[in-house]
């Protein structure tokens, strides 16, 4: 095969993740589609093979496919939308709080998406129950008072939860580390080390700008949307988008809702 095990694994999780997605227009994704978000990400990513670098070609995708993805990804059932006070949760309050506030921020978000798409459904159906885990697992890194955290715990969750049934469908453990991990920590460390996201880019020549680094809370929010609607992943990698990485006492940080001060 040739490509580190990272890079392939990733371009497994892309198919993966849009194998079942259909356009706006509600038509499948093709083969075709699938292959140029792999591609864009190789792109990206600038893949290797030994010493250079290397994309792989629609024929090398399609033949993974064909050969090792579908026959080794399990079927799993559908996931079970779940409401944040229900009882199977847990019975722990922190708990409950804990989703109840992202329900609320996650019904928000659906209300203005569904202004410009009326297919949508009336009200924010819910969250998995894996995302609700997820939730509350990851909870401990976030401040449920500040806006630009509870955004960027429900963007966590859904990443961690969309990765932990990846891993069940190839019978495979969550790994100890790996892209996801890496940015809970950037995040977790983002006081400390404000500059990273920059640092990144001048090694390597591209970089995948956090959530918490966008520009204003409307491009957060919209990231979170596309996965409140289980959209596929084909704007994402379609512009560069702009880098504006803000410093700890930047006032965006404070209109975002930092608390600055308690945090420093």
């Amino acid at each position: 095969m040739g490509y580190d095990t990272a890079d392939y694994d990733l371009a497994r999780y892309i198919w993966w993740h849009h194998r079942n997605k259909k356009t706006k227009g509600r038509k499948p994704l093709t083969d075709r589609a699938i292959y140029q978000v792999i591609e864009t990400a190789a792109k990206r990513g600038m893949w290797e093979v030994g010493e250079k670098t290397k994309i792989p070609s629609e024929t090398q995708v399609r033949t993974w496919i064909k050969k090792y993805w579908k026959p080794m990804a399990r079927l799993l059932p559908k996931d079970e939308t779940v409401l944040p006070w229900r009882e199977t949760n847990g019975p722990e309050p922190a708990r409950i709080r804990t989703l109840t506030v992202l329900f609320d921020l996650a019904s928000e978000i659906w209300a203005r998406e569904k202004v410009d798409d009326p297919e949508m459904e009336s009200e924010f159906p819910g969250f998995s129950k894996d995302v609700c885990d997820w939730a509350w697992n990851l909870s401990g890194f976030f401040d449920l008072t500040v806006s630009l955290d509870c955004i960027v715990l429900l963007d966590f969750a859904y990443d961690f939860a969309d990765e932990a049934k990846y891993r069940r469908a190839f019978d495979e453990p969550m790994p100890a580390r790996n892209e996801k991990y890496d940015r809970l920590m950037m995040w977790n460390n983002r006081h400390q080390d404000p500059d990273r996201t920059n640092r990144i880019r001048e090694k390597k020549g591209v970089v995948s700008i956090p959530i918490w680094e966008q520009a204003n809370e409307g491009s957060m929010e919209s990231i979170v949307a596309e996965k409140l609607k289980d959209e596929p992943w084909l704007s994402l990698y379609e512009a560069e988008p702009t880098l504006e990485v803000l410093q700890p006492n930047d006032p965006k940080r404070v209109n975002l809702g930092l608390k600055v001060s308690d945090e420093e």
